[in-house]
Order: C-alpha cells, then structure tokens, then sequence
C-alpha cells in the first residue's frame, strides 16, 4: 500500500471532513453518502471541494473499495439479499455495496487529481477494477436508492472512472498504473459490457467520455498490445460480433442529427471512438465481423456521419483537434476494407447510396480549406477511393446502380469550387466522371436489351446457338443453359451430374456477385462496341477476360494446326480490363501474351477445367468465342490466415498474421463471335517489328507490352475498329 493512502492520514484533514472521514471508516454509509454529495455535485460548479481534500480522502475510499468483502457477497447465493434501502442502524451486505458505489463515484474526481502519485492510482486500481467487475455482474440487485439519494446507472458512472483512470495512466509517474491496466484479466470484456449499455442508455455524455478509452491512435494510445488479442474480449462483453456491429451502427446514428447542425463535442468524440481502429482493424482481420458490419448498415451511417463532420467547419473549437482531421479519419474507415473485403462491391454500392461522393467533395474542401495542397499524402489518401477502389468494381451492376443520382448530388455540391478550377484534384475527379458515365451508358444499353446476346445450349449433342432469352437456366449450379427439357435431361446423363455440384461451389465463390452482376459482366464482354472498354492499364486486376482461339485463325502467326491444344497454342490473348487509368493516356489497348508471365501456368490449368466448354466453341464453327473471367471470391479461406505460415512474435507475444487475399475464381462465358481480332491482328501486321515471344516453336507473337510505345498507332487502331463496328 502506498503511504498517500494510509487510513492513518485521514488525520490530517481539516473539519469537518475529519470527522466525517473518521465516523465512514467506522462503518457508517450516511458518511460516505454525504463526502460523495459533497465532492462529485459541486464538481464544476466554482465550488468545488480542494485537490488537497480530495487527496486527503482517498484512503478512505480506497478502505471502502476493500476487495474482501466481494468474494463473501459472490458466494451469497442469492443476489437478492443485496436489493433494498441501506440502513443506517443495522450491518446488512448492502452496506459493503454501498460504500464501494460511493467510493466509486468520488475515484472519477480523485484520479484527475494531479497530485495523487503515481503508485497510489495504481494501488488504487488494484481494488477498483475487481469491484467494477463484481458490480456490473450483479447490475440487476443493486440497490438502487440509499435514503432517498438516487444512484446513477452503472454504465454511466463506469465511463467516467475508466476515462480519468486512463487518462492518469498517461502521466510520466503513472506508467506502472498502464503496465496495470494491460495485465488485468478480461478488462476489455467489461469495457464492451459498458460501452454497450450506454449505447442502450442513448447517453451521449457518456459515450463522450468513453470515447477516449477506445482511442488508439498515436496521441490518445491507452493499450500498446495488439487489437486482436483482445477484440474478441471486447466482442464477448457487447454481446458477440453481432450485437457489436448492431451497436457500432447505432451509436454513428445516435451522433448524426437528423437536421443539418454542426455537431456537439460530445457527439463528435462518439463518432471518432465509433473509426478507431478497434473497429475498422478488427473488420479486416475477421471475415464474420466484416460482413456483419455490412448487414447492420455501417457504412451507410458512416457516411453521414462523414458528411456531418464535414460540416462542423471550422473544427477547432474541439479540444485537441486539428480541423479536418476526425472527417478525414472517418472518410478513410469507410474504404478502409473496400481493397480486401470480398463484399466491396455492397459496401461501395451502400456507401454510394448514402451520398459518399458528397462526403468525399466535402472533405476535400475542408482539407483544402486548412491549408493543404495537391500533393499532401493526405489528399492523395483521400482520392484513393475514387481513382482505384471504385474504378475497380465499375463492372459491378449494383455500383452501377447508384452511380447516377451520386454523381447528380456531387455535381450540385460544385465540385469546381470544392477542388479548385485548373487543380490535379479536379482533373483527377474529371477523370472519374468519364469512367462512371461510360459504364453507366453501357448498363443503360444492358437493361434496354439493344443488344442482341446469343447463347449456346449446353448440351454437347445439341449446341444450337440461339437468343439468351429461349434458354433455361438449370436450378443447381445455375451455370448452364438448355434449350429443352430433353437438352438438359440428356445432358445430365452425359456428365453434368457431377459438374453440377461443382457449380454450387463455385456459386459460393461468387456469393459477392449476384447472377445480373454477371450477367452484366457478360454483357459487357460480348458487346460489338467493345473496344473502349479496354483502354486500361497494364496494372489491372479485377476484370479479366481470356479469349480463346479453337480454330485456326487466318491471322495468327505460326499457328500450325486447327486442333491446337490447351498445352500449346490455346491462350491466344489476354486482355487485361480495369477503368483505374482510364483516358489518362489517350486510348490504349494493352496486349500481353497469355504465356508471358504467371498468369500462363494459372491459366493453363483452369482452361483444363472447363472441357465440355471449349468443345462447344469448337463446334460452333467460329460463332462463339470462350471469355474467361477472374473476380475476387468471397470464401472464408480468401480472408483467413494460413495455419500453415509461422505467427510473428513481437516481444514474445504472438501476432496474428495478416489475411490471405489471392484467392480467386475463374468462370467461363460464351461470347458471340466478332470479326474484332481481325481487325486487331489486320493493323498489328502493319506496325514495325517488334521483340517477338517463343514459347516452344509453338507460339510466336508479334504483339507484346512494345506497343506502349507507339501510342498514336494503338489511337488509331481505336479509331479503325470503331468505324468497322
């Protein structure tokens, strides 16, 4: 025991605290009542009792805090013995509750003393932590009133203690108290216990005030162990995964005024707590949490939440806030999982829906507005989203779908006056607009059916190419078509009761994309007018699509045989497509050999996948081409650690390892047959020698990453293959 908190000090004290101390360690509860009242009602009131008393009481509080009465009233058997008014003139096991309630309250003031060592608020500690526990377990038989004083809820006086004890535990002679605090078993699991309850409450004040305890960043640091060694303690006292990302939701909506005011102080903490990164970190890290948050409308309510920290400008009137930099948090948490979560395409359609191109103009001009300029990391953070993250899943229809009435609300924010007439900012959002717009017309070209789109039943003895609207799709793997019933029976019967199976898992891989996602992407694929959507760059990776050559083609160099072999020369392009660069650079169609890279041995293997495929282009005798698309799966194991990869150590404590994110799933489509790679190959022919690739004497192309180099040429192939279709 520290010798600050010696009951023999308690002598010290001038009247009539002395007495009043002395007759509280003799048993007396009214005492300890009425040192509360004193101490915690006029705290803030220009009456407030002296630092000097306050650290003079704490032995008392500190005696009336005494551990050893818990285990005695745990093992009552009965929590009802403990309900009821506490009396002054008989010993009853209220009377041990009460006095540690009333030391509790006053622990708030005593630990915001400065000079209270830094030994006795550890010591103090010691006794606090394990009465919190104990009381927040027997919540529902407190008694609740103590000769007509009335106590307040738990939650409401836990958030407060815990925010002073973390904030002494910061001072230089108080380190030990934060060494105290990291070793105390199962602290997180009551520190989410009561930041839901006063979520429940709707307690504003204190949810202010708690904020501060979930802070991680650089200046409010409370925990230095990693996040997930104790997020799942935190997740077991709020109730589970589940309840956390209900309530995470509902606090952002608690902070979110519904008519457009600035925000209060209290309501602004409640929202940076809600982009710590206890909750984005721990989304990334755990695939059920992630998708959890998106069900319960996180996002959504993240944005405007976004959006009203935009618009309390200027922001200093926060304590220890730089203007700024709590929306630019927020702004970044939104699209913070949007690269690895495999339900980015729904969060990115979810926050598009909630007005996010609003929050990101507002954001910028607030930035803008402190100072910040093009260059700044970041402002360069801030267009991340919009430059690659939603150019990525511009293929997406359920993106797609919101995109127009985001950009209609974008374009009456001004964008101009919010990033600056002739800036790289605006260019950069002009750049985008072209994207959105191009992809938007060809959705609307999909969904008025222009555009005829033939398909190929299934059934090998059958292979009759017809309109997509007279096929049936088959309900299992729903993934083949047929023309009939008797098709699809006689297909059954020739294999497909095995591929079937085969289909549903893949349809699990694909859960991220609905069936008019990829029917879009489809559509997308076999447009006649397709060209311009591969003007992209080399550094694509979420769309790509292999054209498959069965037959000899008149143009191909080389190619010996008309049965070429999926060993051989079967790979005959890859047409890499992404919209991250898109128009940068005027129009560009990126050639790569199949055999060139990776990519060759990867490919190689999924085309062996899909036999009974390829044997239907052949036979359509030049009518149909295999395109092959890669999309990022949804399953477990693409954001799970590998059991098999070694846990890094950091300071002989484990690290969990960063989730697995290369994991995709290939899927074949048929498209109609274009006279396109005619044309492709027709001007190739025309350009300068370039380096040639050999693979085995078997392939030899004379097209290759060179043509970067000759880009007027590949803007006038564009110009030729336009005017053709």
């Amino acid at each position: 025991m520290h010798p600050a908190l010696r009951l023999s000090r308690l002598s010290a004290l001038s009247q009539p605290y002395r007495a009043q101390a002395l007759a509280a360690v003799q048993g007396r509860v009214l005492q300890y009542r009425l040192l509360n009242q004193e101490i915690s009602r006029n705290c803030g009131t220009g009456n407030d009792v002296p630092e000097s008393i306050v650290v003079g009481l704490a032995p008392l509080f500190y005696h009336g805090l005494d551990t050893a009465y818990i285990e005695p009233l745990r093992q009552l058997g009965d929590p009802s013995q403990i309900e009821g008014e506490v009396l002054e003139d008989e010993q009853t096991h209220s009377h041990a509750v009460a006095r540690a309630i009333h030391s509790l309250n006053v622990m708030e003031h005593l630990f915001h003393c400065e000079s209270l060592p830094g030994d006795a608020a550890r010591d103090c500690w010691v006794r606090l932590y394990p009465w919190m526990r104990f009381l927040y377990e027997l919540r529902d038989h407190l008694p609740i009133r103590w000769s007509g004083f009335a106590a307040e809820s738990l939650e409401s006086v836990f958030a407060p203690v815990l925010f002073h004890v973390l904030r002494r535990s910061q001072q230089d002679d108080a380190r030990a108290l934060l060494t105290e605090i990291e070793r105390t078993p199962r602290f997180w699991v009551l520190i989410g216990a009561i930041w839901a309850g006063l979520i429940r409450l709707k307690d504003d004040r204190g949810l202010g005030l708690f904020a501060h305890v979930l802070l991680l960043d650089e200046r409010h640091r409370v925990v230095t162990n990693s996040i997930p060694q104790w997020y799942h303690e935190f997740s077991e006292g709020a109730g589970g995964n589940k309840s956390v990302a209900e309530l995470l939701t509902q606090q952002l909506r608690l902070a979110c005024p519904k008519e457009p005011r600035p925000l209060t102080e209290d309501e602004v903490e409640m929202i940076e707590a809600a982009t710590s990164r206890i909750f984005f970190h721990s989304a990334r890290l755990d695939t059920e949490l992630n998708k959890l948050l998106c069900e319960a409308g996180w996002v959504p309510a993240l944005t405007r939440a976004s959006i009203a920290l935009a618009r309390t400008h200027p922001l200093s009137q926060f304590r220890g806030f730089h203007s700024g930099e709590i929306p630019h948090r927020a702004f970044l948490c939104i699209s913070h999982n949007w690269k690895t979560s495999p339900w980015a395409a729904e969060w990115i359609a979810e926050a598009l829906k909630a007005d996010f191109l609003v929050a990101f103009l507002m954001l910028v001009r607030t930035l803008r507005a402190v100072g910040l300029g093009d260059q700044h990391h970041e402002l360069r953070q801030v267009f991340v989203p919009i430059t690659v993250f939603i150019p990525r899943w511009l293929i997406s229809y359920k993106v797609l779908k919101h995109l127009p009435k985001a950009l209609e609300a974008a374009r009456a924010l001004d964008p101009v006056g919010c990033l600056g007439e002739g800036t790289e900012m605006l260019r950069r959002w002009r750049i985008f607009e072209t994207q959105a717009k191009y992809m938007v017309e060809r959705l609307e070209e999909y969904q008025l059916g222009t555009f005829p789109m033939n398909r190929a039943c299934d059934n090998l003895d059958c292979g009759q190419i017809l309109d997509r609207h007279q096929f049936k799709r088959c309900g299992g793997c729903q993934a083949t078509f047929y023309c009939s019933r008797a098709c699809q029976k006689n297909d059954w019967k020739l294999g497909h009761r095995e591929g079937c199976a085969e289909g549903k898992e893949q349809r699990t891989h694909l859960s991220a994309f609905s069936l008019r996602d990829l029917e879009f992407i489809r559509y997308f694929l076999n447009m006649r007018r397709q060209l311009p959507g591969f003007r992209s760059s080399v550094a694509a990776t979420q769309l790509s699509f292999v054209a498959v050559a069965t037959d000899k083609h008149p143009s191909r160099l080389n190619a010996r045989t008309s049965d070429a072999t999926i060993h051989e020369a079967l790979a005959e392009q890859y047409f890499l497509v992404d919209f991250t660069e898109f128009g940068q650079r005027g129009y560009r169609l990126q050639f790569a050999s199949m055999l060139d890279d990776v990519e060759a041995t990867q490919t190689r293997s999924v085309l062996g996948r899909y036999p009974d495929a390829i044997a239907r282009v052949r036979q359509s005798r030049g009518k149909l081409v295999l395109g092959l698309v890669r999309l990022p799966c949804s399953c477990a194991s693409a954001s799970q650690p590998n059991p098999a990869v070694p846990m890094h150590v950091v300071n002989g404590q484990p690290q969990p390892q960063q989730p697995q994110h290369d994991c995709w799933n290939v899927f074949p489509l048929h498209c109609a047959k274009t006279e396109l790679y005619d044309e492709l190959y027709r001007v190739a022919e025309l350009l300068p020698p370039l380096p040639r690739v050999s693979i085995g004497g078997e392939l030899n192309y004379a097209i290759g990453e060179a043509l970067e180099q000759y880009v007027d040429t590949v803007r006038a192939l564009g110009n030729v293959v336009e005017e053709t279709f």
